[in-house]
């Protein structure tokens, strides 16, 4: 991997911040070429984190290590200007170590997009100077940027999004010492997998009660880590415990034999382990989303291997350090502090039996490739764009203050958050206006003082791609009535923002928008906001408001999606099945579905002689 191109990547998220909004207006660009401008570099911005196929020759995996990196370093850019564009020098700096580049190329084309109303021609950006050319292809255009030689050190980083200052860094494993955790985890795997299924249950009580007791402390632990509200953290740590409860109380009748007569002797289905699951976990629900992947298959007698997202070290350590605390043995459940680079090779490992996922869409289908190639079940929950849809006799007030709630939860950054507000036209307009006026009251600020209520975005590059998404929206003529810009202010903040009037075409009707914007599309009556909810590539969840119970479930049978709430938020609950269709996976997590997905569900006949 060339790691040195990474920098020019860091520099790039940065300079999508602070070119839209000083270079293009010191160029003197209409408004409609600046947004159109800002939308030319989002598309640079965003196939530079995401797009696989860059021409150094890594796997697709490892193109996860560019996102990893953009936390690894801190980025400071100087402008100027210089002969009619602007230079940015950008200084990067990991470790102690300093690489600077010069980012003429990406400037230039910045002033030529800006000029062009945001077309990008082949062949721009000089390729003097440059130790290696990345040559980049989007919508058929060849775009060149400057790499430079540089060696950062590999290092995950754990970073405070409210403030940007790193608590503390970890060097990635090495290949010793993982191949020594993997002993240690098929070391583990049969002597718990034999355990009585009573003593597995009560180590997810004892681990309940710890959870509990530490709830402050893990609580401060996830703000501080990935930005969420104190008390939305807490509320985190607090349904892990109830998930634990749960499975010990439940996970016996899920597990029990079931006698299936069939004119043999006798006949059952038995349920066993399946052996180790690697769990692949994001940020944004960094406990939750492990224990509701990790502990029906802990009761179910499999081991667990964690590779938890890069910007949480210090949130998969501490999971590991609670379930050891709480009497698991050692092996049985492994934090792994490892690069995304070596996913693949971990998914092709013998001692790996399963994998679930929880993450993008991009990254589903890669590790769905890797497992089919070696035949390993998956779980996949991947991206969702979910439906709100607001009928004619909706209760508006508990629309409004509902809607808000589930768009503007951990910030926005839910893949089951109310990202495309569907409300029929003879009610939009008072619901927009009460959704302004609430959205209006959201207060930015510390996520450790109880008194705000909107935290920051997790990382910076998270909230440029944002803006580069909003920006866009608007261009192509979506209405901002509120925010829809970063905020001036220490930290990954993104004001709270309300895009009206978006339609197809837009990246805010069509894209999954991480972050604390919501976007209403006006429908004209209950049949097209149903079209309009089913128009997506996704199919997470969706909610639908309405005083007809019989209407709205009605429309819950239509909406092509695995969840559908109706009169109430779309959210997770350890008694019912979690999962989607479509681009948004496959599998189910928690409910007693949830716990067969990883386990050997094996057919005993018998007939006496």
């Amino acid at each position: 991997m060339q790691r040195h191109a990474l920098h020019v990547g860091v520099g790039l998220v940065n300079a999508q911040e602070i070119l839209p909004a000083l270079l293009l207006r010191k160029l003197r660009q209409p408004r409609g070429a600046q947004a159109a401008a800002h939308r030319g570099l989002g598309v640079v911005l965003n196939k530079l984190l995401d797009f696989p196929h860059w021409s150094f020759g890594q796997t697709i995996l490892e193109i996860g290590i560019a996102q990893v990196a953009l936390q690894r370093v801190a980025v400071q850019a100087v402008h100027q200007a210089l002969k009619g564009f602007f230079v940015a020098r950008l200084v990067c700096v990991a470790r102690g170590e300093k690489v600077f580049a010069l980012a003429l190329g990406f400037c230039v084309v910045v002033q030529n997009v800006a000029r062009r109303g945001g077309r990008i021609q082949q062949g721009e950006g000089p390729q003097q100077n440059s130790r290696q050319t990345v040559v980049y292809p989007f919508h058929g255009a060849i775009l060149n940027l400057l790499s430079f030689q540089g060696n950062p050190a590999a290092v995950l980083i754990s970073r405070n999004p409210a403030t940007g200052v790193i608590q503390k860094e970890f060097s990635p494993w090495s290949a010793q010492e993982l191949e020594h955790c993997l002993q240690q985890a098929g070391d583990a795997r049969p002597g718990w997998s034999a355990a009585p299924l009573s003593e597995r249950c009560a180590l997810l009580r004892a681990l309940a009660a710890l959870l509990r007791g530490r709830k402050q402390e893990l609580a401060r632990l996830i703000t501080q880590e990935m930005g969420k509200l104190i008390g939305e953290a807490r509320d985190e740590i607090e349904k892990c415990a109830w998930g634990c409860e749960y499975y010990a109380e439940r996970a016996p009748g899920f597990l029990a034999d079931e006698v299936i007569p069939v004119g043999a002797g006798r006949s059952y289905v038995r349920h066993e382990a399946l052996g180790t699951v690697l769990a692949i976990m994001p940020w944004n629900f960094p406990f939750w989303q492990v224990f509701r992947c990790a502990v029906p298959a802990l009761a179910a007698g499999n081991g667990v291997l964690l590779k938890h997202a890069s910007n949480v070290p210090q949130c998969a350590l501490a999971i590991e350090r609670i379930f050891a605390d709480a009497g698991f043995p050692p092996g049985v459940l492994c934090a792994l502090m490892m690069e995304t680079r070596d996913t693949e090779r971990l998914i092709a490992d013998a001692r790996v039996q399963a994998v679930s996922l929880t993450g993008s869409v991009a990254a589903g289908r890669q590790v769905a490739a890797v497992a089919g190639a070696h035949v390993k079940k998956c779980v996949l929950e991947l991206g969702g764009s979910d439906a709100f849809v607001v009928l004619h006799d909706a209760d508006l007030g508990a629309a409004v203050a509902q809607g808000l709630a589930s768009r503007f939860l951990n910030a926005g950054q839910s893949c089951i958050a109310a990202k495309r507000m569907i409300v029929v036209e003879t009610v939009a307009d008072e619901f927009v206006a009460g959704l302004r006026a609430a959205i209006e009251q959201l207060t930015p600020g510390d996520p450790l003082d109880e008194a705000t209520t909107l935290a920051p975005l997790a990382r910076a590059d998270l909230r440029a791609a944002l803006h580069a998404q909003v920006q866009a929206s608007i261009a192509q003529g979506a209405l901002p009535l509120a925010g829809c810009t970063p905020l001036e202010r220490p930290g990954d903040f993104y004001a709270p923002s309300l895009l009206d009037r978006v339609k197809p075409g837009m990246p805010a009707y069509h894209e999954e928008l991480f972050g604390p914007v919501a976007c209403v599309i006006r429908a004209r009556d209950e049949r097209d906001a149903l079209r309009i909810a089913n128009d997506t590539g996704f199919g997470l969840g969706a909610s639908v408001w309405t005083r007809d119970g019989e209407r709205g479930e009605r429309l819950a049978r239509e909406l092509q999606c695995g969840m559908v709430f109706v009169n109430g938020i779309v959210h997770s609950d350890p008694r019912l099945p979690f999962g989607g269709v479509k681009n948004s996976g496959f599998g189910r997590e928690l409910s007693y579905h949830g716990l067969r997905e990883f386990v050997n569900i094996k057919t005993i006949w018998i007939k006496s002689i």
